[in-house]
């Protein structure tokens, strides 16, 4: 009876650290500059993200700007940090004649090799979006360019998005993609 009981104490230890799991904590309490090693999920709980996630668009004139935001989850297990956190992570298309039969896709947004996602972002409220977005839309030659990216929820299913150039400024480089235009959530 002795060695059973033994074996299930032993047992039940042994589960335990098969158990643990990182300690969720709320993404406003994340401090990017300190140095975690704490194990921490820095979580959206609040569901300040959830507004802004779906696809969203603006049509001008036969041009269709198509925004797609989703929340992903960052790891940072890269010494010394260990850690991960919430962000809004996104992709954009510009298309020509949408729903038409001559329809036109003018340029996909997606990845970029070392960042991810073109666009990386966050909310505290639920209300306003910032972040960083790569127009790769530009041509080869000229990379991508980075920007400031904010968009703000004005009334149910419209947001105001601009973007502000970051960097140095190439003499006759403009962003592709619309810099001051009204969203609508589909």
């Amino acid at each position: 009876m002795k060695i059973m009981k033994t074996f299930i104490i032993t047992m039940l230890i042994a589960l335990s650290f098969f158990n643990c799991k990182a300690q969720t904590v709320n993404l406003s309490t994340y401090n990017p500059s300190a140095n975690d090693k704490s194990g921490k999920y820095y979580k959206d709980i609040d569901g300040n993200f959830d507004p802004f996630l779906g696809v969203w668009k603006n049509t001008t004139g036969s041009t269709t700007f198509k925004v797609e935001l989703f929340k992903e989850v960052i790891p940072q297990g890269d010494s010394p940090f260990d850690y991960s956190y919430d962000t809004i992570q996104g992709k954009y298309y510009l298309i020509e004649n949408e729903g038409l039969i001559d329809e036109n896709i003018i340029c996909i947004g997606e990845n970029m090799v070392k960042v991810g996602y073109v666009i990386i972002a966050k909310s505290n409220d639920g209300v306003s979006m910032n972040g960083v977005i790569y127009d790769t839309c530009i041509p080869d030659d000229l990379n991508s360019t980075f920007g400031e990216l904010k968009m703000d929820i004005t009334a149910t299913n419209t947001a105001h998005w601009t973007i502000t150039r970051k960097g140095m400024k190439l003499v006759g480089m403009n962003y592709v993609i619309p810099t001051n235009i009204i969203l609508t959530k589909q």
